[in-house]
């Protein structure tokens, strides 16, 4: 899903929320486990309904940074001092 965190789609009847499920994403980094698509859908028939379930999911919903990411100013930031 590369930067989404989710994505909506408006249906007929509904709507489809696309997200990567983060437990199927940790047994993934298991070599000993298969690996599995960790995008899943989930359907709602309105729109209230998408909204309380990315509040109840929004912890779960924000992917850990990656170690780019994460250090990408740590050089500026240990070399501040020294400008």
């Amino acid at each position: 899903m590369s930067d989404t965190i989710v994505r909506i789609r408006k249906i007929d009847n509904g709507f489809v929320v696309c997200a990567c499920d983060p437990k199927i994403q940790a047994d993934n980094r298991n070599p000993k486990k298969p690996y599995r698509n960790p995008e899943c859908e989930y359907a709602f028939d309105t729109f209230e309904k998408v909204l309380k379930w990315l509040k109840a999911n929004v912890d779960n919903l924000v992917p850990e940074p990656d170690d780019d990411a994460e250090y990408a100013n740590s050089f500026d930031q240990a070399t501040a001092e020294d400008r």
